[in-house]
């Protein structure tokens, strides 16, 4: 098998998975089967986590991606049973029926087939497996790690996220650079038919041989038609795959940031993300042409020379007067376009900032600082915008008048060439035409610096994205753990931000027993979101060590972590769609008894209730439809989903009144029964569902105990003071 199963997007859209089978994902068991014949670790939840699943489940395009993640390397192909190469086994077969199997040996006793699911052989015969196969396996190796320095070294450059992916359609740019090599060859049919027809055909009017170089010439001038018109379509087509490939990369990059490495400006950030499509462009567009039309400039001077000797000094001093200016404005152009760049992201951040604090800003009249703001960023585009505008069509013009001037001193020159009898009428003609064309690409280096510092800038920007450490890659050896069982312990935790030379919480030493209810209090800023942050993942300690079930919380893939947990924060939003949706959202295959269950437990059904839609009443953009104890009421139940072994709660009934939060103190304490449940609050009537207290301060341990010794002690403080 070669390296191209890695990055295989194959597919073929004669195989599906019949809608009346259900949730099943057959693709993704069958991943999960050849992961264990392979010895390799992996959960659902992992080889899945972000994927764009259709309808909750893998499919043909997805089940590489999803493989790679475990360290597999899988290929679609088409290929009768018997032809199956024995060196892709073990494989998974994609059956009529939409199923799959794996087939693990194909011999004179016949096959050997595992189910996917259970792992047991099903006995069958290969007539049998013949009729039942659909023609179509996944060819499967496992991707091993490169232990020399020069090959890791190798194998970074090879998955660089940008250079990789525009790699991957090395033959469509193969041809094109061979289609533009052919168009270059094919300029020179116009001004060599001219100088034959002035002067071979006129002075001995020969009619025939006029329709000999006519027709040659019509033929020649067909294949370059065709050649520049599926130029462009190859074009196109690389700039698509780039488009689809980097835009999906980078959208995956971005959800697999660490937090605590989070973009200090959304606005600038989200430039980036939008500016990609210029680095596509400057690569995929027509700058390859322009790139390889360079060099036959020196072809076409060549030329000229030999038709018009000394003439060609003309062409060439103008190309010199067109790089000169050019490397002129070159600096001028790169800060004009650097400055327009950064007040657009300026621009765009103000404006998120805006559209997220609407209310805040009309409340504490907040608009003409805002409107300030906006109009001297926008009066910064336009200022810098300008001036690169300016520079380009300079440029432009500066080239055309020099084209122009040129063509005037060849023709003013060759007249007296031609009265010395040096050059032919014929020769001035193919002079002055391939002049223009050897100038021709280098009036093209304007727009190219232009694009190019562009690309420049907003390539740098988005190489930065893609540097940001992620919580998890691809090759990382992880521990399939995806039930968690409830025990945590913190031993000697120390936390720094990014940047910050002072640890944020100190020395924590923390244990959370298998089904305990612990409270953890403290003031504004003592580090309780913080410390939620780190049992959940989205923080990693400095140093230290946060063990779950005895193995340490690097060890568990963020996926795992999560799905094992039953997390809400105080700052969860809501998406645009309906309540179901927010409740399900993240989780596979829920059954409406289970939302309904959970739905109950954290109030939901107390306001669906009051309509006919239920829970497909819409929630609104980031659920400004819904009150805000009713988003908590949401967050919480997607919390609850799939009755999690460990629940980590960030204040659950802020934005309740105290009915509400009556029944869900009631509802909290069924659903943490034989729970850990871990409650970061200051609503004193939730610690009537924990017997631990830990109480924070300044990034420490204060106090911590059994409740009634915690409350008790925390009144001799206050009785003190």
């Amino acid at each position: 098998m070669n390296d191209a199963l890695e990055n295989s997007h194959n597919s073929d859209n004669s195989w599906r998975v019949p809608p009346q089978l259900g949730g099943e994902d057959y693709l993704l068991d069958g991943i999960l089967a050849l992961c264990k014949l392979y010895g390799l670790s992996a959960s659902a939840q992992r080889l899945t986590e972000g994927l764009p699943l259709v309808d909750g489940r893998l499919n043909l395009e997805l089940t590489a991606r999803a493989a790679k993640r475990a360290g597999l390397g899988m290929r679609l192909m088409k290929r009768q049973l018997a032809a199956i190469d024995h060196r892709t086994l073990p494989t998974m077969l994609l059956m009529r029926d939409g199923t799959t199997a794996i087939l693990t040996a194909i011999d004179d006793k016949g096959p050997t087939v595992l189910d996917p699911v259970t792992q047991g052989r099903i006995e069958i015969d290969l007539e049998t497996l013949t009729e039942q196969y659909s023609g179509y396996f996944f060819a499967t190796r496992t991707l091993f790690e490169y232990k020399s320095h020069a090959d890791s070294v190798a194998k970074q450059q090879h998955q660089h996220w940008f250079w990789s992916t525009i790699a991957s359609s090395w033959r469509i740019y193969r041809d094109v650079i061979i289609a533009t090599i052919l168009i270059n060859f094919f300029v020179l049919a116009s001004p060599l038919f001219v100088m034959n027809v002035y002067d071979r055909v006129v002075p001995n009017n020969a009619i025939d041989t006029l329709w000999t170089f006519a027709i040659g010439a019509t033929i020649i001038f067909s294949f370059d038609f065709l050649l520049k018109l599926l130029r462009t379509y190859c074009i196109d087509i690389a700039g698509k795959k780039a488009d689809v490939l980097l835009s999906a990369r980078i959208f995956e990059q971005v959800q697999s940031i660490k937090l605590s490495h989070g973009p200090q400006s959304t606005g600038s950030f989200a430039k980036n993300l939008a500016d990609f499509e210029s680095v596509r462009d400057f690569v995929t567009s027509a700058t390859i042409t322009t790139l390889i039309d360079l060099p036959f400039a020196l072809m076409f001077l060549i030329i000229i020379g030999l038709l018009s000797g000394s003439l060609v000094w003309v062409p060439i001093a103008a190309i010199a007067m067109i790089l000169l200016y050019s490397a002129i404005i070159t600096p001028t152009l790169q800060q004009s376009i650097q400055k327009t760049y950064g007040a657009s992201a300026e621009k765009n951040g103000l404006l998120i900032e805006t559209l997220s604090n609407l209310e805040n800003i009309k409340l504490q009249q907040l608009s003409s600082h805002h409107q300030q703001r906006w109009e001297q960023a926008s009066g910064d585009i336009a200022h810098w915008s300008m001036r690169s505008r300016f520079l380009g069509q300079s440029a432009s013009t500066v080239v055309s008048f020099i084209t122009q001037m040129c063509t005037v001193v060849i023709v003013l020159c060759g007249v007296y060439f031609i009265s010395d009898g040096d050059l032919s009428m014929g020769g001035l003609i193919a002079a002055v035409m391939l002049a223009g064309r050897a100038i021709s690409p280098m009036g093209q280096i304007s727009g190219l610096i232009t694009r190019y510092q562009q690309a420049k800038t907003s390539y740098k920007g988005l190489s930065d994205i893609m540097a940001m450490p992620r919580e998890s890659s691809d090759d990382a050896a992880y521990v399939s753990h995806p039930s968690l069982s409830g025990q945590i312990e913190l031993k000697q935790v120390f936390f720094n931000f990014p940047n910050q030379p002072q640890p944020f919480l100190h020395d924590l030493n923390i244990s959370f027993a298998a089904g305990s209810k612990t409270a953890v209090i403290g003031q504004i800023g003592s580090g309780k979101s913080t410390l939620m942050r780190l049992l959940t993942g989205l923080y990693e300690a400095s140093a230290g060590s946060i063990m779950l079930d005895e193995l340490s919380i690097d060890q568990i893939s963020p996926s795992d972590l999560r799905s094992g947990m039953g997390c809400m924060t105080q700052q969860s939003e809501l998406f645009s769609g309906s309540i179901r949706d927010n409740i399900v959202a993240g989780h596979r295959h829920v059954d409406d008894e289970e939302i309904l269950r959970v739905a109950a437990l954290a109030g939901v059904t107390r306001f669906t209730a009051e309509g006919a839609s239920g829970l497909e009443r819409p929630v609104g953009e980031r659920g400004a439809l819904l009150s805000g104890g009713q988003r908590q009421c949401v967050n919480l139940a997607r919390a609850l989903l799939n009755d999690p072994n460990i629940l980590i709660l960030d204040e659950p009934t802020a934005g309740l009144d105290n009915h509400s939060t009556a029944a869900l103190i009631n509802n909290l304490e069924q659903a943490a029964v034989n729970k850990t449940l871990i409650l970061f609050t200051h609503n004193m009537s939730l610690l009537r569902l924990v017997d631990n207290i830990i109480v924070l301060d300044r990034g420490r341990v204060a106090i911590s105990g059994p409740k009634h010794q915690v409350l008790k002690q925390l009144k001799g403080e206050a009785d003190n003071v």
